[in-house]
């Protein structure tokens, strides 16, 4: 996770946790966090939520994103590892 988070960090991710996303669109993302509508400028947009699988997102976004990577639980409940391994690869091949 280490190696995770430095890739991140030299990447210029931005994270917000606790954040609702209410709306992705071709440029950016919109999200509620603390009673403020944040929007912020994006080509790419990772969701890291929660303990179970819930693919609603997932679904909302499938044809409307042109690449969309799952990763971790929401593939299917399993070690914590493998989504670290998951997040890493998939954050190593955006281009």
């Amino acid at each position: 996770d280490q190696a995770l988070k430095a890739m991140l960090e030299e990447r210029g991710v931005n994270k917000a946790c606790g954040a609702k996303v209410t709306q992705v669109t071709d440029d950016a993302v919109v999200y509620e966090k603390d009673g403020q509508t944040v929007s912020v400028p994006a080509d790419t947009v990772i969701v890291a939520a929660g303990y179970r699988s819930n693919n609603e997102l997932e679904d909302q976004l499938d044809g409307l994103v042109d690449d969309l990577s799952v990763v971790g639980d929401a593939v299917a409940p399993r070690k914590i590892l493998t989504a670290v391994h998951e997040g890493y690869h998939a954050i190593r091949v955006m281009e």
